[in-house]
C-alpha cells in the first residue's frame, strides 16, 4: 500500500472511529438522562404532592386556631351573661318536654322542673322571632351560637331548653336532646368529659350538622352534681367557607387538586372537599380505582396510621371519562385531628413528564445532527486527504532524487579525506609524545602549590560559613523580640476586651434590676418576668466576676511577657558581640587565601603555557584521526542513505533511484577503512611517561570497532 493510500484510510479512519465514538456516548448519555430524570421527577412528584398536603393541613391549624380564639372569647361572654342574669336553679313546677334524640329523631315524654336563671325562666321558647335570654345576647355580639342545656337523668342525657341553634325548619332546636350514646352504641365525647366536670372542646355534631364547640358544665348550688352545660360554638360549613375557597385554589403539578375526606361517624369516607367542590357530600367511602382496589377506604386508613407530623402516600389507577386507559395517580395524605378530616393533594403522574419527553427529544435532534455531520465530515476528509496525499508525495519524491545524487558525491569525497586524514595524525602523535613528559614534571609542581591555596581557601569558608550563622542566630533573636512584642500589644488588646465584657456585665445587672423593679411593680403578672431578671442578674454578676478573674490573668501574662522581651534584648545583644569576632577571624582567613593563591599564580602561568603547547599538539593528532573516522563514517552513512532513499520510494509507490548493490558498497567501505587500520598500530605502542593522558590524547582510532580489519559498525567522528 503506498503512502498515498495509507493517507486517506488513516485520516478517514480515524473521523469515523471520533463520529461512532460520539455516536455512543449521546446514546449512551440519552440512556442515562432518562433513568436520572425519572428519578427525579418521581421525587418531585413526591415533594410537589406532600407541599400541598403540607399547605393544606398548615390553613386548616391556622383556621382551627382563629375558631378556638373566637369560641373562647365567646365562652367567656356566656359566662359574664350567666353571671348577670344570675345561678341556674330549678322551680317546683314541672314542663312536660317532647324530647327528640338529635341523631335518630327519636322523641320522648318527659317532664322536667323548669330551669331558670335567677329569675329569669330559660324554657320553651321556640320561635326564632321572639328574643331569647343569654343566647340571642352572645348572637348578637359574635354571630356565634349559644345553647344552655338542661340535664334530663342520671345517664346525663342533655336536653336544649334555650338555644340559638336552628333547625332545618327555622325553629330553635329546644326540645332536642344529646343522648349519653351514640348511634353506634359508643359514647358520646361531649357527655363523657362534662359529667366528669370537664370542658369539652372540638367537633361535635349540633342538630343537624358539625360544628367546632365549646361544652362547659353547669354545677348545682354545692358545686357537687352536673345540672346541665353549656355551648357555644359554630357551623364547620361557615367557619370554613373561606378555608374551603383557599383550599380549592391549590394546584398540584399540572391538573391535581386538594380533596378532603371525613374519618368517623356518618361522615367517615364522605367528600367534605371535591375538586371544585362539584361532589362536596357524596359519600364515596366503597369507591375502587381502575384495579379494583378500595383506594379511598386504604388511604383513610394510611393517613390515620401516620405519626403526627408524618406524610402518608398512596398511588391507584383512575380512567377519567373520555380517556382510553387508567392512569397512575399519586397522593399525599395528611391527618387533622381536631376535626377528622383526611387532607390528599393528589396528581397524574404523567403530569410531571413533560420534562422527560423534552429532554429526550432534544438528544434525539441531536443525534440525528450528529448522524448528518458525521457523513459530511467523513465525505470532506476522503476529498481533503486525497488532495493532501498528492501533495506531500510529489515532494517527497523530488527530495528523493536530489538525496540520491548527493549520496553518490558525499561517498567519493570521504575516500580522499581518509587517506590524508591518516598522514597527519602520525606525525602529530610523535609530537604529541615529547610535551606529555614535560608537562607531567610542571604539573606536579602545581599540584602542591594549588594544595596550599586549597587549604587557606578551605579556612576563608570555614570563617565565613561561622560569620553567616552568627548572623542569623542574630536575626532571629530579634525576630523573636518582635514576637515578644506583639504578644505584649495582643494581650493588651484582650484586657480591654475583657475590660469591656465587665461593663456590659455591669449594665446588664442594672437592667436586670430595673427589670425586677418593673415586674414586682406588675404584681402576680410579672412573676414569671421576675424571675427572668434575677436570672439575668445572677448570669451578670458571674460574667463580671469571670471578666474580673480573665483581667487578673491577662495582667500576669503581661508582666512575663515583658521580662520575655528584656531577656531576648540581653541574648540580641551578645550575639551581636560573637558576630564581630566571627568577622574578624573572617578577614584574616582571607588574607590567607589571597596570599595563597599569590604564591601559586607563578607555577599556575608557567604550567599554563606548556600544557597549551601540549593541547594544541593533542588536539592535532586527534582531529586528524577524526578526519579519518569520520571519512569511513561518512562513507557508511551515504551507503545507507542510499539503501533508505530506495525503500523510501518503494513506499511512495515511484522508484525513481537504484541503490548498488550490497558487493560494491561492501569494496568501498574496506578501502576507506583499511588505511586507518594500518596507521593504528605505532599509536597504541607509543612510551611516555603519562600514559593515561596519552590514551586520552590519542586513544580516539582504538574506539573504532572492527572485524577482521573492516569497520563493522560506523561510529561519531567526534571525541574529548
Amino acid at each position: 500500500m503506498t503512502i498515498r493510500s495509507k493517507i486517506i484510510v488513516l485520516a478517514t479512519g480515524c473521523v469515523a472511529a471520533t463520529s461512532l465514538v460520539f455516536l455512543g456516548a449521546i446514546l449512551k448519555e440519552r440512556r442515562d438522562l432518562g433513568r436520572e430524570f425519572g428519578e427525579q421527577i418521581l421525587s418531585r412528584s413526591y415533594e410537589d404532592t406532600e407541599r400541598a398536603a403540607q399547605s393544606a393541613l398548615l390553613m386548616c391549624q391556622q383556621a382551627e386556631a382563629q375558631n378556638e380564639q373566637r369560641l373562647l372569647h365567646s365562652l367567656e361572654l356566656m359566662r359574664e351573661e350567666i353571671a348577670k342574669a344570675g345561678a341556674p336553679g330549678f322551680a317546683a313546677q314541672n314542663v312536660e318536654w317532647q324530647a327528640v334524640n338529635q341523631f335518630d329523631q327519636s322523641a320522648q315524654k318527659i317532664s322536667l322542673p323548669r330551669m331558670s336563671l335567677g329569675k329569669v325562666y330559660l324554657g320553651e321558647n321556640y320561635d326564632a322571632a321572639v328574643p331569647a335570654p343569654v343566647v340571642d345576647d352572645i348572637r348578637r355580639s359574635t354571630l356565634d351560637a349559644a345553647t344552655i342545656f338542661q340535664r334530663m337523668n342520671e345517664d346525663g342525657d342533655m336536653l336544649r331548653v334555650c338555644t340559638s341553634v336552628l333547625t332545618t325548619s327555622g325553629k330553635r332546636a329546644v326540645g332536642t336532646y344529646i343522648p349519653h350514646r351514640n348511634p353506634d352504641g359508643s359514647a358520646n365525647p361531649v357527655i363523657e368529659a362534662i359529667l366528669s366536670g370537664k370542658s369539652f372542646r372540638g367537633r361535635a355534631f349540633v342538630v343537624n350538622e358539625w360544628h367546632t364547640a365549646v361544652y362547659e358544665p353547669l354545677f348545682d348550688e354545692k358545686k357537687e352534681r352536673v345540672i346541665g352545660m353549656t355551648y357555644v360554638g359554630v357551623s364547620l360549613t361557615a367557619c370554613t367557607q373561606e378555608l374551603r375557597t383557599s383550599l380549592q385554589k391549590l394546584v398540584v403539578g399540572k391538573t391535581g387538586y386538594v380533596y378532603v375526606v371525613g374519618t368517623k361517624g356518618d361522615e367517615r369516607g364522605r367528600y367534605i372537599l371535591s375538586y371544585k367542590g362539584q361532589r362536596d357530600g357524596e359519600m364515596i367511602w366503597g369507591a375502587k380505582d381502575a384495579a379494583g382496589k378500595l383506594f379511598i377506604q386504604e388511604a383513610i386508613q394510611k393517613a390515620l396510621s401516620a405519626k403526627p407530623g408524618e406524610t402518608a402516600y398512596d398511588t391507584y389507577s383512575w380512567q377519567n371519562s373520555g380517556e382510553s386507559v387508567a392512569r397512575e395517580k399519586l397522593v399525599a395524605l395528611k391527618y387533622f385531628a381536631p376535626w377528622d378530616w383526611v387532607i390528599g393533594a393528589g396528581a397524574y403522574r404523567d403530569d410531571f413528564n413533560d420534562s422527560i419527553r423534552v429532554a429526550n427529544a432534544t438528544i434525539d435532534r441531536m443525534t440525528r445532527w450528529m448522524l448528518l455531520l458525521s457523513g459530511i465530515v467523513i465525505a470532506a476528509v476522503v476529498v481533503a486527504s486525497v488532495f493532501f496525499a498528492r501533495g506531500i508525495s510529489r515532494p517527497i519524491v523530488k527530495l528523493m532524487e536530489e538525496l540520491s545524487h548527493s549520496a553518490d558525491q558525499v561517498t567519493a569525497a570521504s575516500l580522499q579525506t581518509s587517506k590524508s586524514g591518516e598522514s597527519l595524525a602520525a606525525g602529530a602523535t610523535e609530537q604529541a609524545a615529547s610535551l606529555e613528559e614535560t608537562s607531567a614534571s610542571l604539573e606536579e609542581m602545581a599540584s602542591m602549590a594549588t594544595q596550599n591555596s586549597n587549604n587557606a581557601e578551605n579556612v576563608k569558608q570555614l570563617a565565613n560559613a561561622a560569620r553567616q550563622a552568627g548572623d542569623s542566630g542574630a536575626a532571629r533573636v530579634t525576630q523573636l523580640n518582635e514576637a515578644m512584642e506583639a504578644i505584649r500589644s495582643a494581650n493588651g488588646e484582650v484586657a480591654k476586651i475583657v475590660k469591656a465584657i465587665d461593663e456590659i456585665a455591669f449594665q446588664t445587672n442594672l437592667l436586670a434590676l430595673n427589670a425586677a423593679v418593673e415586674a414586682a411593680r406588675a404584681g402576680s403578672a410579672g412573676l414569671g418576668f421576675a424571675v427572668v431578671a434575677d436570672e439575668v442578674r445572677t448570669l451578670a454578676q458571674r460574667s463580671a466576676v469571670a471578666a474580673k478573674e480573665s483581667s487578673e490573668r491577662i495582667q500576669d501574662a503581661l508582666t512575663k511577657t515583658h521580662q520575655g522581651v528584656e531577656l531576648s534584648g540581653s541574648v540580641a545583644k551578645e550575639l551581636q558581640q560573637i558576630v564581630e569576632k566571627i568577622r574578624q577571624v573572617d578577614a584574616i582567613a582571607v588574607e590567607l587565601a589571597t596570599a595563597s593563591k599569590e604564591q601559586t599564580s607563578g607555577l599556575s602561568q608557567v604550567t599554563t603555557a606548556v600544557a597549551q603547547m601540549d593541547q594544541v599538539t593533542q588536539s592535532n593528532a586527534a582531529h586528524a584521526e577524526e578526519s579519518a573516522s569520520a571519512a569511513v563514517e561518512l562513507n557508511a552513512q551515504a551507503v545507507a542513505l542510499r539503501e533508505i532513499v530506495g525503500e523510501l520510494s518503494r513506499v511512495v509507490g515511484r522508484v525513481k533511484a537504484k541503490v548498488e548493490d550490497g558487493a560494491d558498497a561492501g569494496t568501498v567501505e574496506s578501502e576507506a577503512a583499511q588505511p586507518i587500520e594500518h596507521q593504528a598500530a605505532p599509536v597504541e605502542t607509543v612510551h611516555v611517561s603519562n600514559p593515561a593522558k596519552t590514551t586520552r590524547r590519542v586513544g580516539a582510532v582504538r574506539q573504532t570497532p572492527r572485524l577482521n580489519g573492516k569497520i563493522v559498525q560506523p561510529t561519531s567522528a567526534k571525541r574529548g
